[in-house]
């Protein structure tokens, strides 16, 4: 049973990494848009094109054909924390990003349950939205509107993803995005484990007041232990790391 918790609280973490690798590199391969948000605070170092605040122009390079797959777009958003004005209408707002070669606006997912700090949005928008337009502009500005209050964008940048190197951009996605989850691992299992030993000392606490034995905790009481940390770990996974790809 000691195994068990040992199990939970250094080999909780979910293959996400690898899950989201095969669906995005999937997405792109039906030439479907998607989109991916997770706590980051900066730019991926792979971007190619960066820029503060909530704009970013480009353009495309000379030699550039029909090599192309896709543009990824990528934003770093801070979420305020809320005072007595806070609206929770707020949280229904969606995030909008808006190409200058097209009349079409991507609506990101809102923000609804995030807590306030700072967050990565990505999308990854195939060639074919663009309806060609992309080939023949000198240029091309994103731009991002989040449309609330509590919300900044802190700054953007623009990714060209070439055929040959969809799987690439899979991979370092995914690394990117499993980044934060390492850290928030290593975290909880700090604090689980004093979780534990707390969770025994109150069991030896009540056993001394009851007069029973103080040996070691009874299989039920370590399977009511499991529960418990599996439970609060679940939740504070679900409450800290978020993942959405939209066909």
């Amino acid at each position: 049973m000691r195994a068990g918790i040992l199990n939970i609280l250094q080999g909780f973490a979910l293959p996400q990494q690898i899950s989201l690798e095969n669906r995005s590199r999937d997405q792109m391969h039906l030439q479907k848009k998607f989109e991916i948000r997770f706590p980051y605070i900066r730019i991926a170092e792979w971007f190619t094109h960066l820029s503060t605040g909530s704009s970013i122009l480009i353009r495309p390079p000379a030699d550039f054909d029909d090599s192309w797959t896709g543009i990824a777009l990528y934003v770093v958003v801070k979420i305020h924390e809320h005072d007595d004005h806070f609206d929770r209408s707020w949280e229904l707002k969606e995030t909008h990003f808006h190409f200058s070669t097209t009349e079409n606006t991507i609506a990101f997912q809102n923000l609804k349950s995030c807590s306030p700090g700072s967050y990565g949005l990505c999308t990854y928008v195939p060639r074919g939205w663009f309806a060609g337009q992309f080939k023949k502009a000198t240029s091309l500005e994103a731009s991002v509107s989040a449309n609330r209050p509590d919300v900044e964008v802190v700054r953007c940048g623009i990714h060209i993803i070439l055929e040959q190197d969809t799987s690439l951009f899979a991979t370092d996605l995914s690394r990117t995005a499993s980044e934060h989850l390492k850290n928030f691992e290593t975290k909880n299992i700090v604090e689980v484990t004093k979780l534990k030993f707390k969770y025994e000392s109150l069991q030896r606490t009540q056993r001394h007041l009851l007069g029973e034995d103080l040996g070691p905790l009874s299989v039920k009481e370590l399977q009511n232990l499991e529960t418990q940390l599996e439970a609060g770990l679940a939740q504070a996974r679900q409450r800290k790391f978020f993942r959405s790809l939209v066909a």
